[in-house]
């Protein structure tokens, strides 16, 4: 009789011969498939089955495909990224009347292809098609920047935290908005897209008000004292994983990686393997598999990852021990002057906010919003948070549900619409 130890190496040894088999002896043309049944036969004969060029187009060719043009901006920021920007020029537009400027913000282990991965039914689209000028926007790190004069195998390329992606980022590309269209920008952010908002209006609450109408947050993650995803786990050992973390990367955190196997032969062809890395959607963005069709499976999970940095990691490590919404705390003396480690001071933050929560937020929960909420001045809060009532949404849903167009993205457009009727009635 085999002993349990015995039987788990036989499982994991099942486990990678299957992938490695499938790696070579199972590669399809098609990679999308209506059923999970599906997967498991040959795809390129299924007539279930097909080819979603999503899963492998860049940005603004994902735009162009759904037939809208698209503008590639690059703004450089103080310490020298080099962040790319994707403007969606609307079908709407007049060629008199300047369109309002709208400008969307990925968040954390993301960049803006995050926005664009449900086809025409998009927020990015829906918005241009109701008129208006749309921005997206990259942070460091991702795969839409770069630097300078250093390489993403510099360790020193990944020095930074949440501070640089609220006060050079965030600032920049507002900035870089602000200039091209000479009008006030609608934010909308999601998740740690929001939260660097909030930190950036704070920070530069003058500057903010002059550039910024209204901030949209989705599923804003400021207070940290109620966090009850599984990444709690992770960001609460943070001090004990980070010198395993440091030795097998350059200064970043990639979720993608999995030492010589890579994101593809891990997680693809079969279901089972999709499930595997289902895991990553669930530490990072609270979000399961089973809210979205099968055919979506590897869309979500080729997509949905990018990198971060350590630091940033660490940062978020840092706010969750403190309990507070603070500056990086450096170790280190040479950053010590670099990083004041003081709490951000929300009542400074006076851009009129709306916020979307999840009724079943892990994230962002009831508690930690209704903090941000109680905090922000009284002319941040004029509008009532709105709740997604439906059980089955979580964070990562209000990006990638399948009825996200019904409970998101739809009531977004009605506000930001009724929103702009009432600052011209009031002009």
């Amino acid at each position: 009789m085999m002993h349990k130890s015995d039987i788990v190496v036989w499982i994991i040894t099942c486990i990678f011969l299957t992938i490695i088999f499938a790696r070579h002896f199972w590669q399809t043309h098609n990679n999308s498939c209506i059923t999970a049944h599906d997967y498991y036969t040959n795809l390129d004969k299924n007539p279930k089955c097909y080819y979603n060029p999503d899963i492998d187009l860049t940005v603004p060719e994902i735009i162009r495909r759904y037939g809208y043009e698209v503008e590639t901006l690059e703004v450089a920021t103080e310490d020298h990224y080099i962040l790319k920007a994707y403007r969606i020029l609307s079908k709407k537009s007049d060629g008199f009347t300047p369109p309002q400027p709208v400008y969307l913000q990925h968040g954390l282990f993301q960049n803006s292809k995050a926005f664009l991965m449900q086809g025409n039914k998009s927020l990015p689209f829906m918005l241009a098609d109701a008129g208006y000028d749309v921005w997206l926007g990259n942070l460091r790190g991702t795969l839409y920047s770069r630097h300078t004069y250093l390489s993403k195998l510099d360790n020193k390329f990944w020095d930074y935290s949440l501070d640089e992606y609220a006060y050079s980022d965030v600032l920049s590309l507002i900035d870089l908005v602000y200039e091209q269209t000479q009008r006030k920008i609608i934010y909308i952010g999601y998740s740690v897209g929001a939260t660097i908002a909030y930190a950036y209006s704070a920070r530069f609450p003058n500057v903010a008000q002059a550039k910024m109408q209204i901030l949209v947050a989705l599923g804003p993650t400021v207070h940290p004292k109620e966090l009850k995803s599984a990444s709690r786990h992770i960001l609460s050992n943070w001090n004990y994983i980070l010198p395993v973390v440091k030795f097998w990367s350059k200064g970043s955190v990639d979720v993608k990686k999995f030492g010589y196997f890579d994101w593809s032969s891990v997680c693809f062809p079969f279901p089972f393997q999709m499930r595997l890395c289902e895991v990553a959607t669930q530490l990072t963005h609270d979000f399961s598999l089973d809210k979205i069709d099968p055919e979506f499976w590897p869309l979500i999970l080729v997509n949905s990852f990018d990198v971060v940095s350590i630091k940033v990691v660490t940062h978020l490590s840092q706010i969750l021990a403190s309990g507070e919404f603070r500056s990086f705390r450096s170790s280190d003396e040479e950053n010590q002057s670099k990083y004041s480690n003081i709490g951000v001071d929300l009542s400074n933050a006076r851009i009129p906010t709306y916020i979307l929560r999840a009724e079943n937020d892990a994230i962002s929960t009831k508690k930690n919003v209704e903090f941000l909420h109680s905090n922000l001045p009284v002319e941040a809060t004029k509008h009532a948070v709105y709740v997604i009532k439906d059980g089955n949404f979580t964070h990562g849903d209000l990006l990638w549900h399948k009825d996200v167009n019904t409970h998101v993205n739809v009531p977004i457009i009605k506000f930001i619409d009724e929103f702009l009727v009432n600052v011209r009635d009031q002009e």
